[in-house]
């Protein structure tokens, strides 16, 4: 396993809108027809991150709705020249959301139906000539990427750093500034990252940041800031293996509980999913999708509408060149603010495959799906089966 360095992403708004499919009828059983549906789209702080032992890559999309003049994005680091800032597409975010949206088909009826803390980059912090006072803000580095303006800055005095930032245009609210002192009393460094003035950007494009060590831990303390009561938020991770919360509780839909209403021609998938949401007052992860991607291709590049296009073929080129047969799982979480005070540790889970079609077998009119179960939970299961084991070994 990777060392458990930290990650954050930061004052950041990423909004997630998919359009619902209409539902549609599928053949089968020479005649007979199943209804077909999806959940619902999620709407949420979206972001991907690849882990390996080597290097972590962080996606982040961005969503703005205020003047682009205005737009600040701060990453907290650890190192400074090592970090690497590059553009990533749209596309890809539709194209994970679109690979793991739950699909759902059946029940097959008689008729028809309708269906350290900071982003862990390694190195120290110290600049090429020795080492810096961090008395005062040292620039490790300056550049412009694509439409950006970025800088990597370090400094133990947290007002002199958001000065720093305040001086050359950096908008830094005041609600951040206990956030950026705690991350400088952990000696992070910082990435800034702006539009630039004579850009005349009018999109806001996602970003990739790549370092070269492994880290499998995403601090949330910055995600605290405007934050009154909750955040959605939807993690993509890719590695070799299915990744799982390891320091909160993570749940699963039963998938043996979907049903499809034939008064309503609704399924129930997200009202299952909103109440293992709610479980533990909200501090849980659900995972919805995990599984080896065996055969996918980027979607075509599209028209952006302003010269350009969008197209994902770069950002799936740095997944596969550290896994060709990536191992995805999406996760999503709507967290109280109390629970964003602490990392959130990822770790390999013994769950198996999830796969984004599911096959309902039962409708919500069966007297079997409306009968409550009679069987415990299946952590009540574990807790008996280890007892019952203590009681024959002290027997033994």
């Amino acid at each position: 396993m990777p060392q458990s360095l930290a990650l954050r992403l930061a004052l950041t708004t990423a909004l997630s809108l998919i359009a619902a499919l209409p539902a549609g009828r599928a053949r089968a059983c020479g005649g007979c027809f199943a209804p077909s549906g999806q959940a619902s789209p999620v709407v949420a702080h979206r972001m991907a991150v690849l882990l390996a032992e080597d290097r972590m890559v962080l996606w982040d999309q961005f969503e703005y709705d205020g003047d682009p003049s205005e737009f600040v994005w701060v990453l907290p680091v650890m190192g400074s020249e090592e970090v690497e800032l590059e553009l990533s597409e749209d596309d890809f975010f539709q194209q994970l959301s679109s690979m793991t949206q739950v699909q759902l088909s059946g029940p097959f009826l008689g008729g028809g139906g309708s269906g350290r803390a900071g982003f862990a980059c390694g190195g120290s912090a110290a600049s090429s000539s020795g080492v810096p006072d961090r008395s005062v803000v040292t620039v490790y580095r300056e550049e412009t990427v694509g439409p950006y303006e970025t800088a990597v800055i370090g400094s133990d005095d947290p007002d002199a750093l958001v000065s720093w930032l305040l001086e050359r245009g950096y908008q830094v609210g005041d609600e951040m500034l206990p956030i950026i002192a705690y991350y400088v009393r952990h000696e992070s460094n910082f990435l800034a990252l702006r539009i630039a003035p004579d850009a005349h950007q009018k999109r806001i494009q996602p970003v990739r940041v790549t370092c070269p060590v492994g880290s499998d831990t995403l601090p949330l303390r910055m995600v605290t800031a405007g934050v009154r009561s909750s955040v959605a938020l939807e993690l993509f991770v890719f590695g070799d293996r299915r990744y799982e919360a390891a320091n909160f509780v993570n749940v699963e839909v039963d998938r043996a509980e979907i049903t499809y209403s034939t008064e309503t021609a609704t399924y129930n998938y997200d009202q299952l999913a909103s109440a293992a949401l709610a479980q533990r007052a909200g501090e849980v992860w659900l995972t919805e999708f995990a599984r080896a991607l065996e055969t996918w291709e980027p979607n075509p590049a599209v028209s952006d509408g302003e010269g350009g296009t969008y197209e994902a073929a770069s950002d799936w080129a740095v997944v596969t060149q550290t896994y060709p047969r990536p191992y995805l799982t999406r996760m999503r979480a709507v967290l109280p603010v109390g629970a964003l005070e602490g990392d959130l540790a990822l770790q390999a889970s013994l769950g198996g495959d999830l796969s984004e079609t599911v096959a309902v077998t039962r409708t919500a009119e069966d007297p079997v799906a409306a009968a409550p179960s009679t069987l415990p939970p299946v952590s009540a299961l574990i807790v008996l089966g280890a007892g019952l084991l203590g009681l024959l070994r002290r027997r033994v």
